[in-house]
């Protein structure tokens, strides 16, 4: 006579299966459990059971394999998107504007748009009855000699408040000319640096699967203010 089968208990309070509804594991103990066991209802059980793709596991299977398996995947899909962010500011940081508004890429490109965006300085005059713009350029032209500074002055501009603006190409070259003008026309004119925003721009829609051309038009698409007043040289509150 051939052993009966020992009868199935349950995974948690190891009493028989009786022939009332039970549940079985999904996961690697395969066990089954009543449904008080499982804290499952009737109703909850019926839906397992009515969708092939639902599966139930026990607490501990749940913890070990569920909840590991997608923290897991979890921490590989960060890695994988912070590898792409590297690989995208990799290509951005390596963008240079030339005064054509063509993009070129160069790894001093970032340092570049730093330095053109804050050579710039305001002069105003200490007496408000000499606050005019020509007063302040004709004393400027008359003083300062940009060619024996050896330095690049990009251009010279008037703003409101009867003050004038002028931006060199390099932040050294705008520290040299203010200090010139301290040193020539400081007891007339107040002389101040810029007070400069960084230039921010914006990048939506974009993969690690672009190529350098898609890169570029879709970045000077986007942000087209932005490049045209870091080719002036402008780029302030001012």
């Amino acid at each position: 006579m051939a052993d009966e089968e020992e009868p199935e208990k349950c995974g948690k309070c190891s009493k028989e299966i009786d022939g009332g509804l039970s549940v079985g594991c999904e996961g690697k103990c395969s066990e089954w459990f009543h449904l008080k066991c499982a804290e499952l209802t009737v109703k909850e059980y019926n839906v397992i059971k009515g969708c092939k793709r639902l599966k139930w596991f026990c607490d501990i299977c749940y913890e070990s394999e569920v909840i590991k398996r997608t923290n897991d995947e979890v921490i590989k899909e960060i890695k994988q998107l912070k590898d792409q962010i590297s690989r995208l500011e990799e290509k951005v940081s390596a963008i240079k504007v030339d005064d054509n508004d063509n993009v070129k890429y160069s790894n001093a490109g970032a340092e570049e748009i730093k330095q053109r965006s804050e050579a710039a300085i305001i002069i105003s005059a200490k007496n408000e009855d000499i606050n005019k713009h020509t007063s302040i350029q004709n004393d400027l032209k008359g003083a300062i000699k940009p060619q024996e500074l050896r330095i690049g002055v990009n251009n010279m501009k008037t703003t409101g408040a009867g003050k004038v603006k002028i931006s060199c190409e390099k932040k050294t070259d705008i520290l040299k000319l203010k200090s010139e003008i301290e040193s020539k026309l400081g007891s007339k004119y107040d002389i101040s640096e810029v007070k400069t925003r960084k230039p921010k721009i914006k990048i939506v829609g974009i993969n690690e699967n672009m190529d350098k051309d898609e890169l570029k038009n879709t970045i000077i698409k986007q942000n087209e203010l932005v490049i045209r007043s870091i080719r002036s040289g402008y780029y302030s509150n001012v």
